[in-house]
């Protein structure tokens, strides 16, 4: 029998199927994936907002950069 393979935004589409579904609660829900409530709020927003697009890794970006030279020079 040969491994199942996934990937992160494989699950997460699964997380918000069942989400959808409304079959358990969310926070038992969470702990069937093994992600933290405030995690699974993450991705329900952004699956929300983007639709399935939302899913997708995202590139860690910092908000503000101390050194950065401004916008004046």
């Amino acid at each position: 029998m040969p491994w199942l393979e996934t990937n992160q935004e494989m699950e997460r589409v699964k997380f918000i199927v069942a989400l959808e579904s409304g079959e358990e609660d969310f926070a038992t829900l969470c702990r069937r994936f093994n992600i933290s409530r405030q995690t699974g709020y993450t991705w329900r927003r952004r699956f929300e907002a983007l639709g399935p697009a939302g899913l997708s890794d995202r590139p860690p970006l910092a908000g503000r950069h101390p050194n950065m030279t401004s916008e004046a020079v």
